[in-house]
């Protein structure tokens, strides 16, 4: 088995590897897969039938991709999403938002980005 070694301040995020939604540098250098922890809903209003947008979430510091989705069809109306990350500061990206329509990234506990 080859270790993999990255370069960072421990405590930073990496890539960990399909297992895992994200890693964290330890003192060893060594990426650590993180649990995840926070479920979230992404709830997308589509105006019409048509094409979902894309979305990734990113780690605010280092501008990692932590998990992405989107595309394929949606309905008019409210398109629901579920997925949960590691604690953490992370940055939504919404690609493709048809005219007309808005997202809501929402926490379990009701914490909420909204865009339209």
């Amino acid at each position: 088995m080859i270790a993999l070694r990255y370069s960072g301040a421990v405590g930073g995020a990496c890539d960990a590897g399909p297992a895992f939604v994200l890693g964290e540098l330890n003192a060893s250098c060594a990426c650590v897969g993180v649990a995840c922890t926070t479920n979230l809903n992404l709830d997308v209003t589509m105006p019409a039938f048509g094409t979902l947008p894309t979305w990734q979430l990113r780690d605010a510091g280092t501008n990692l991709l932590v998990q992405s989705g989107g595309g394929g069809f949606g309905f008019a109306g409210i398109n629901p999403t579920t997925t949960c990350l590691p604690d953490g500061t992370f940055k939504p990206i919404v690609n493709g938002m048809p005219s007309g329509g808005a997202y809501v990234l929402r926490t379990s506990g009701n914490l909420e980005h909204t865009h339209h």
